[in-house]
């Protein structure tokens, strides 16, 4: 008896299992439709979300054609209070018309921790202090996009720079891809493994970056990774960072220093690939396991 109990109980188990490796579990969601066009979006507006602002100006829930979105306005930081800390995807709609200078930065492997900047401390916003950039860089650590060109996508990597006063650096990539953010609403999304960060315009592949070498740096407290080799779509390396500030445990951020740009179905999810092979046998393990339960109490009936 005890045996068909096992056997039973075994069955049991690998059903669970097979039904947990299919699992897809959806942490977040946010299309903006629960929210009343003009809507002003502060303070605990957003759930899950911080948010600061350093100006007056307003950002809005705006509707456009029976369709709701969110638009946000210069000097503004959201940033996601869940730390990420296994493999994920991270999507958001944008549509940037006022492209150029417009700063619309969107942050992953963000560091919880802020720095002392020039006027105040490091957020999605605020100008990191760092003259040799060539644009005005904002944000202290992490891995940024910006969509801020029509069809080319920029990708920044945060640095620990000693020789900037704030010893805060920045790293440039860009890319050249299909979605124009200018013209409405295209699909920026970020697929992270724990060990690499690849994104997307639209389904399109626009950036492969390669995170290892997690330590610590003289000034603040969190671990980071400190080298970053970043690639094309087409896996070819467009260059290698030995002193980046990419965070082991990820923050999300989206920050708006100059202008204004529009956000849209907001998704952050379990990244989840099975390993196929080990899933089929798990698969038909509660098979297995029935059959011979059946077989056993067929035995023990015909010795009875």
């Amino acid at each position: 008896m005890r045996k068909l109990g096992l056997l039973f109980v075994l069955s049991l188990m690998c059903l669970a299992l097979t039904i947990s490796s299919f699992a897809a579990v959806d942490s977040y969601s946010q299309n903006f439709e629960s929210y009343e066009a003009g809507t002003e979006i502060k303070d605990d507006l957003l759930p899950d979300w911080s948010l600061i602002r350093a100006t007056p100006t307003g950002s809005f829930i705006r509707e456009d054609g029976g369709n709701k979105y969110f638009e946000i306005n210069a000097y503004y930081h959201a940033e996601y209070t869940k730390t990420l800390t296994e493999p994920y995807v991270y999507e958001v709609d944008v549509y940037n018309p006022d492209a150029g200078f417009n700063i619309s930065a969107f942050f992953v492997r963000a560091g919880r921790e802020r720095f002392d900047v020039m006027f105040g401390k490091s957020t999605g916003y605020e100008w990191d202090g760092d003259a040799n950039s060539g644009f005005p860089s904002v944000g202290g650590s992490g891995l940024l996009v910006l969509p801020n060109n029509g069809n080319k996508l920029s990708l920044v990597v945060k640095t620990y720079d000693e020789s900037n006063e704030y010893k805060i650096g920045n790293v440039r990539y860009e890319a050249t891809v299909g979605a124009d953010f200018s013209k409405g609403f295209e699909t920026l999304k970020f697929v992270d493994d724990g060990q690499t960060v690849k994104v997307y315009a639209s389904d399109e592949l626009a950036f492969i970056v390669e995170m290892s070498d997690a330590g610590t740096y003289p000034l603040g407290e969190e671990t980071y990774y400190k080298k970053v080799v970043v690639k094309d779509k087409n896996g070819t390396e467009l260059g290698t960072v030995n002193n980046a500030r990419v965070a082991v445990n990820s923050a999300l951020i989206i920050g708006c220093r100059e202008s204004k740009f529009n956000i849209d179905n907001i998704k952050i999810y379990a990244l989840e690939e099975p390993n196929t092979e080990t899933s089929d046998a798990v698969m038909f393990m509660p098979v297995i396991v029935s059959a011979i339960y059946a077989l056993v109490v067929l035995k023990r009936r015909q010795v009875a």
